[in-house]
């Protein structure tokens, strides 16, 4: 009893990707194969929908992380928040800084479409580095305007849809990554 006690004790010290691994023997296999037709022990699903469902959950964590950075509203209420797309354009321009952007459109369209009760909510900013006051928050409205046009355009009714300019912001630590619109999807 006392070696066994060493070893698992110097195991546990030195090693503990050891400690992780499950060491089976041959009944205790058999054991889990006819429990497991018998429905009597439950052995978690490693599918590829339960890694989908984590990784659907660890983005919508970030995304939430990243609105919370914006320091608006929403993020006193995550119980409303159901998904969230961010579009970054180029410097002092409306223009996408990657025209593959558009794509994330229709995910939001079709997460509209399918839920009737849902709002877009639609801010639009610029990086408070480059240009006054003034024409960052005309930057924001512009590139706000961009993004609810592709989606009244789509047929998503007028009152679904609420737009913000941020004006200048200096909430992410990129000056890049200022430079953006964000399209948040909440239940009234």
């Amino acid at each position: 009893m006392k070696q066994k006690f060493l070893a698992i004790s110097l195991m546990s010290f030195f090693s503990i990707p050891l400690m992780a691994q499950a060491y089976i023997s041959d009944d205790e296999r058999d054991y889990i194969k006819q429990s497991k037709n018998n429905s009597e022990i439950l052995i978690p699903e490693t599918g590829v929908e339960n890694r989908n469902r984590g990784f659907d959950l660890l983005s919508r964590r970030i995304k939430w992380n990243k609105i919370k950075e914006l320091r608006t509203e929403e993020d006193t209420d995550s119980t409303k928040y159901v998904d969230s797309f961010f579009f970054y354009f180029k410097k002092n321009q409306d223009d996408f800084v990657d025209g593959r952007q558009v794509t994330q459109i229709k995910s939001i369209l079709d997460i509209l479409s399918n839920n009737p009760t849902l709002i877009a909510k639609v801010m639009g900013a610029a990086d408070s580095v480059t240009g006054n006051e003034a024409d960052n928050r005309l930057l924001a409205i512009r590139r706000a305007k961009r993004i609810l046009q592709y989606i009244k355009d789509a047929g998503i009714l007028k009152t679904r849809l609420r737009a913000f300019s941020l004006g200048g912001i200096d909430n992410f630590p990129k000056e890049e990554d200022n430079r953006m619109v964000c399209v948040i999807l909440y239940r009234i």
